[in-house]
């Protein structure tokens, strides 16, 4: 070990991550074999960094800024990658003609050199102190579990300010224990009850705790949540914001540019296809109807060309410390400044667009395998 990133010594804390709490914070204090497997690959990953680099990496992945903790993870999960895949590494190279520097400069086995430039999504500071109030909130109430009902969250509006979460919690478990020992399923409140509350509202159902859950030692308050009042997600929004930030960043470059975004809210690639290679249309005045793909994606169309100094926009899926064997998809720009074969030597499935359709090109392998990691990682339970 040469730049610690944790704190040594033994932990008895097992409780589950606190919606308050950063990914470091919960790794640093939380116990067990698991955890501790997460801890460990984290740890070598810092030490196959250049000593010039880890100071940088460890104290972003330290922070308390969310949005520097996933940018330090997505770079040290790029750099153990392109290492692993054989290429030859340059951190923060030189571009001709601009004083800025992207992340690599990776040169594969066989292929020519190649920029790689990572970026995460980011909330705006609205949206993360948003974000924190709601976090703090459920927090509070998870602290104060009542002894016969579990809480299940059906709906939250988060309010402007920060909200008293003791008289809030109160009011709850008074209203808890008023209720019969077998409450109708679809007993539902709304709290707080007076109107004053700057834009908070909170609706939560009941149930009956089982036998098994009250011998839990870290029982939470809200023992379930559903899916009611969250709005249809839109995928592409944050992948477009993120590349803005970085696709003219340098110019025209003398290798191809891959633009790496890591996203903690995407399973499935294919949400992203109709925002890179444009959105279906039907033509429902022929028979059959036929399917056609309008250019109005990212990276636009053949006789209006976007973007084209992004060869390739690299997505690593649902990037976190203890999930890093997701799904990895290279989507090609269909006319790029410089093109880049299907195996970039990053180990990924590749898009490319044929006769106005997406073809998918599946990596011959898996990215378990690359880093070194069994299929099931980390092996064992959580708690």
């Amino acid at each position: 070990m040469i730049a610690p990133l944790f704190n040594p010594g033994k932990r008895t804390d097992s409780r589950p991550a606190l919606y308050g709490e950063t990914d470091f914070e919960f790794l640093d204090r939380v116990a067990g074999n698991y955890w501790q497997q997460v801890r460990d690959l984290l740890q070598l990953w810092v030490d196959h960094l250049p000593a010039s680099e880890r100071r940088d990496v460890c104290a972003r992945l330290q922070g308390r800024a969310a949005s520097q903790q996933a940018s330090a993870l997505l770079e040290l999960y790029l750099h153990e990658v392109l290492l692993r895949s054989g290429c030859a590494i340059q951190i923060h190279p030189n571009v001709p003609g601009t004083n800025r520097q992207p992340d690599f400069l990776a040169t594969p086995t066989s292929g020519d050199p190649l920029y790689v430039e990572a970026v995460v999504p980011a909330y705006s500071d609205l949206a993360r102190a948003e974000l924190n109030r709601r976090s703090q909130l459920i927090d509070a109430i998870n602290r104060k579990p009542h002894p016969r009902f579990a809480l299940v969250l059906k709906h939250l509006e988060v309010g402007q300010t920060t909200l008293s979460s003791k008289s809030l919690i109160t009011e709850i478990h008074q209203w808890l224990d008023r209720l019969p020992p077998d409450p109708d399923p679809l007993t539902t409140r709304s709290f707080p009850s007076r109107p004053n509350n700057q834009g908070w509202r909170i609706s939560l159902g009941v149930m009956p705790w089982t036998q098994k859950a009250l011998q839990l030692p870290n029982r939470r308050a809200i023992g379930a949540q559903t899916s009611g009042g969250i709005q249809k997600v839109d995928h592409f929004g944050p992948v477009q914001r993120a590349l803005a930030s970085k696709e003219s960043k340098y110019g025209k470059p003398n290798h191809p540019l891959v633009v790496a975004i890591g996203t903690s809210f995407l399973d499935d690639p294919s949400h992203l296809t109709n925002g890179f290679y444009g959105s279906l249309h039907t033509d429902m005045g022929t028979t059959p109807p036929v399917v056609t793909r309008e250019f109005n994606g990212y990276f636009g169309s053949a006789d209006l060309p976007l973007h084209q100094q992004v060869s390739v926009v690299l997505v690593v899926h649902n990037l976190s410390p203890w999930r890093v064997t997701g799904p990895v998809v290279a989507w090609h720009h269909p006319w790029p400044q410089r093109d880049l074969p299907d195996q970039l030597g990053i180990p990924s499935d590749a898009y490319r667009l044929v006769d106005r359709m997406p073809q998918q090109v599946a990596f011959q392998g898996d990215i378990a395998s690359v880093l070194g990691l069994p299929q099931q990682w980390p092996s064992g339970a959580p708690w």
